[in-house]
C-alpha cells in the first residue's frame, strides 16, 4: 500500500493490546511516566513493575522471562490509556512498528488496514489480467531477427462471443526502452481520462 499505514490506522479502543500485551518495560520512558503521575521514580517502578523486576546491590533489573506487566495497570474502564501522553515507546509503535509484531493480539484496527491491502492486491491482480505483454520471438523456419513485443488490453466487449480477445494498444516494440516509453505514455493518457471523467461527472451531477 502506497500510503503510510499509520495515516490509515485508527484505534478501535478494544483494549486487547493493553490487556494481553501489557505495559512494556521502557527505561527511556519511566522518568516521564513517574513525573506525569507525580510519583517518585523508585516508588513508580516498584508499584507498577513489581512483578517483572528484581533488585541487586540497590539496582533494578528486569527478569529475563518478563518484559511486560500484564494487563497494563493504566488501561481505564473506558478502554482509554490513562498515561497516553507519556506512554512507553513500545505502545507508540504498536501495532505497526513493533519488533515483536502484534504480540498475539487480534487487533481490529490493523485488520481494517489488512483488508484494504487485500482489496488493493485484488485490484492490482485484476489490472494485471486486463493489461499484458505479448512477447514474440522468431519461430523455427522464420527469418532471424530481434524479439518483438506489444502492450495489449483484453477486450471487455461481447466476452460471450469474443472469449479471450485482446486489443493491441501500442505499436510493435523491439526493445525494453520502447516498452517503457509506451507504458509512460499510456499512464499519461489514463490520467487525462481520469481528469476528463472527473470534470464531466462533476458537471452532470
Amino acid at each position: 500500500m502506497e500510503q503510510n499505514r499509520w495515516s490509515l490506522f485508527k484505534c478501535q479502543r478494544c483494549g486487547q493490546c493493553c490487556e494481553k500485551s501489557g505495559l512494556p518495560w521502557d527505561p527511556n520512558s519511566i522518568q516521564k511516566m513517574s513525573q506525569f503521575l507525580k510519583t517518585d521514580l523508585e516508588d513508580f517502578v516498584t508499584r507498577y513493575y513489581e512483578d517483572i523486576i528484581y533488585r541487586k546491590n540497590d539496582k533494578i533489573f528486569i527478569r529475563p522471562d518478563q518484559t511486560r506487566r500484564k494487563p497494563c495497570p493504566f488501561l481505564g474502564e473506558d478502554k482509554n490509556c490513562q498515561i497516553y501522553p507519556v506512554r512507553p515507546n513500545g505502545c507508540k509503535a504498536y501495532p505497526i512498528d513493533t519488533n515483536l509484531g502484534r504480540c498475539g493480539v487480534d487487533c481490529p484496527g490493523i485488520k481494517i488496514i489488512d483488508e484494504m491491502d487485500l482489496e488493493e492486491e485484488k485490484e492490482e491482480k485484476f489490472m494485471r489480467e486486463k493489461i499484458y505483454l505479448l512477447f514474440c520471438t522468431p519461430q523455427k523456419g522464420e527469418l532471424p531477427g530481434p524479439p518483438s513485443a506489444w502492450i495489449c488490453l483484453r477486450s471487455l466487449s461481447r466476452p460471450e462471443v469474443c472469449g479471450k480477445e485482446y486489443m493491441v494498444v501500442s505499436p510493435r516494440c523491439d526493445s525494453l526502452e520502447e516498452i517503457e516509453w509506451w507504458i509512460n505514455d499510456l499512464k499519461k493518457c489514463l490520467e487525462n481520462v481520469r481528469k476528463e471523467a472527473k470534470r464531466k461527472f462533476a458537471k452532470n451531477k
